[in-house]
C-alpha cells in the first residue's frame, strides 16, 4: 500500500494540481533587492529577486512594501547601519498575519487568516549574491566595515598618552574613526583603551589620545594594536 507522500508525489497523480496550487500560495523565503528604506519606521520596499511562473512563463513578483528590516539589539542597545537602494537581502514570510503585532506590539490577534503571505514579510539585509560579495573579507573576530573606505591596521607605541598619523596617510575630505583592538604586553588583564582623535592642521597630522578606562594615561612605550578606519 502506497503512503500519502508517495501518492502525492507520484507523476500524473490527481493530487498534482492540488499540490501545485498549495505551493504557489505558500511563501517561505526569497532573496530581494531594496528599492527604498524609511529610517523613521525602519521598513523597506523590496523587489523579490526571483521571478515566479504563470502559465509556464516567468513573471515578476509584486513589490513588497512596509517590510520591517532586522537590526540586532534589544531594549537597552542595538546596532544600526545604512540601508541603501540596491542592497540585497533575504525576505522571510511569517506563518500568520503580523499586522496587529507590528502596529501595537505585545501579543496580538491575527486580523486575517492568511498564511505565508507576501504581506507578512521580514527582511534581513546583508545576504549577498556573488557579484556583491565583500572584497578582501577579513575573517576576523569582529570587523565593522564601510564601502569606499580604507582601513589602517597598525601596532603603535604610545608616548605622553598619544600617537600621531600624518596627513599623507589620510586622503583629503575623509573622516577618521579609530577602533582599539587590544593592548599587548598584558598576560592576565588585557585592557581596552579609549582612543579619541583630534585634527591638528598646524602640524599636518591627526593626534590620537589614548586613555585607560579610568581616564589615566598608559605608560610611555606601551604598544597598542589599533584599526583606523578612513571613510
Amino acid at each position: 500500500m502506497s503512503s500519502i507522500d508517495e501518492i502525492i508525489q507520484a507523476p500524473g497523480s490527481e493530487f498534482d494540481i492540488l499540490k501545485e496550487t498549495i505551493m504557489k500560495e505558500l511563501h517561505s523565503a526569497i532573496p530581494g533587492i531594496v528599492q527604498s528604506f524609511n529610517a523613521d519606521t525602519q521598513t523597506a520596499s523590496i523587489k523579490p529577486a526571483i521571478r515566479s511562473r504563470k502559465d509556464g512563463k516567468p513573471v515578476d513578483v509584486p513589490l513588497l512594501t512596509d517590510v520591517p528590516v532586522f537590526f540586532p539589539g534589544g531594549a537597552s542597545g542595538y546596532i544600526t547601519y545604512p540601508i541603501s537602494e540596491g542592497d540585497e537581502c533575504l525576505v522571510i514570510f511569517a506563518d500568520g498575519c503580523v499586522d496587529g503585532w507590528f502596529q501595537n506590539g505585545g501579543i496580538a490577534n491575527a486580523v486575517s487568516m492568511r498564511k505565508h503571505d507576501y504581506s507578512d514579510a521580514f527582511a534581513f539585509v546583508g545576504f549577498r549574491s556573488k557579484p556583491k560579495k565583500i572584497n578582501n573579507f577579513p575573517n576576523a573576530p569582529y570587523v565593522f566595515g564601510f564601502e569606499s573606505a580604507n582601513l589602517i591596521t597598525a601596532q603603535i607605541a604610545i608616548t605622553s598618552g598619544y600617537f600621531t598619523i600624518p596627513y599623507t596617510y589620510i586622503p583629503a575630505h575623509k573622516s577618521v574613526f579609530v577602533q582599539n583592538k587590544h593592548v599587548t604586553g598584558y598576560t592576565t588583564d588585557q585592557i581596552l583603551y579609549i582612543i579619541t582623535a583630534e585634527e591638528v592642521p598646524s602640524e599636518s597630522y591627526y593626534k590620537f589620545y589614548v586613555r585607560k578606562p579610568d581616564g589615566t594615561m598608559p605608560e610611555d612605550g606601551k604598544i597598542v594594536d589599533v584599526d583606523i578606519l578612513i571613510c
